[in-house]
């Protein structure tokens, strides 16, 4: 499969949980969460760090996509999840350029909304508002990235894990 297919949605949706439920030989997996533990949590950084490491997690998940982008890869983030959290600490022309990055990058995304209580961690912030926030942000993404790129598929997957990952294997079998 030389496909790039990928999970969008704000954290706490089940992204990696639905990848980790998928077998696939080309994951890219927990790159955020990865980060996370090195570094401080985001929302607990000052805004300074916050876009120190929002612009390293972007070096980290566009190296992981274009190291596999050959053989294709199924991945439980996108760049455009990246973009969204940085909305109000980058600039607009930073962001632009980021999202220009996205066009023609993507086979399938695959966005999970917000449909159930957000599991309380070490890493992620409890803040439902601001998970409401990004989702927010994410779908308008997802939009924007639909008027300007005609060759990806998106869908939204919902449901329990089983009922995402049978409408995952729908969507890309009936892609083939």
């Amino acid at each position: 499969m030389k496909n790039k297919i990928a999970f969008i949605g704000s954290h706490g949706v089940g992204k990696t949980t639905l990848l980790n439920s998928i077998p696939h030989s080309y994951k890219i997996k927990e790159l955020a969460r990865k980060q996370l533990i090195t570094d401080t949590k985001p929302h607990n950084m000052s805004l300074s760090d916050r876009i120190l490491f929002q612009k390293k997690y972007w070096q980290l998940q566009l190296g992981a996509e274009n190291e596999k982008r050959e053989t294709g890869f199924l991945s439980d983030r996108t760049l455009l999840d990246i973009i969204a959290y940085s909305y109000g600490i980058l600039d607009i022309k930073e962001i632009k350029e980021m999202f220009n990055q996205c066009v023609d990058r993507y086979d399938y995304l695959f966005y999970i909304p917000v449909e159930f209580s957000l599991k309380i961690d070490e890493v992620r912030s409890a803040n439902k508002e601001y998970q409401r926030y990004i989702d927010n942000i994410i779908f308008k993404l997802i939009q924007r990235l639909q008027t300007l790129d005609n060759k990806v598929k998106i869908s939204t997957l919902r449901g329990s894990v089983e009922q995402r990952k049978n409408q995952f294997n729908l969507f890309i079998n009936k892609g083939k």
